[in-house]
């Protein structure tokens, strides 16, 4: 499928914006599957690999395989969650199921291989998030949500805020 609304019907898209033609179309063929907000974002979590307590890949494996992505976006009052921003019908990319996306057995093992068993981590995780109410739930809810998943204290984790522009600075390098 060509179209982005044919992409969603052929199931090979998590989220898109559609324009008001794109919408409607979707508003008559598939209703359920159409959610409809008058103002979206994108949040997306990535891990600095170039500090010493991330650079092991096991370790972000292991963090990333403990976030219940559905459950995070609830738990904010999220419409929708994703796990990829790509779709198959890009050249070149090649995407995992989703149901290996979240796997606490999964993430623990990746934790005890990178060495890091029980969350006996050699220095805390800083979070650098945009210093608004809706970034430090999120945040909150993944301390949380490390917690329970990979046996990690609070005091494993540091929370920074910071300004919008200072977090798009950090994210670009």
């Amino acid at each position: 499928p060509e179209s982005i609304p044919g992409l969603f019907i052929a199931q090979g898209a998590d989220f898109a914006r559609l324009e008001r033609d794109g919408a409607a179309q979707f508003a008559t063929s598939r209703p359920e599957m159409l959610i409809n907000a008058p103002s979206t974002a994108v949040v997306m979590l990535g891990f600095a690999a170039e500090r010493p307590v991330t650079t092991r890949e096991e370790l972000r494996r292991a963090l990333a395989l403990s976030i219940d992505r559905r459950a995070l976006a609830e738990s904010i009052g999220a419409a929708l969650p994703t796990w990829r921003l790509t779709t198959p019908a890009v050249a070149g990319v090649t995407v995992q199921p989703e149901e290996g996306i979240f796997s606490p057995e999964r993430a623990r093992a990746a934790l005890a291989a990178a060495g890091y068993g029980a969350c006996r981590l050699p220095e805390r995780l800083e979070l650098v998030i945009e210093d608004t109410p809706r970034m430090e739930a999120i945040a909150n809810a993944l301390f949380a949500q490390w917690q329970v998943h990979l046996g990690c204290n609070i005091p494993n984790f540091r929370l920074t805020k910071r300004n919008a522009e200072v977090v798009r600075r950090l994210a670009d390098g």
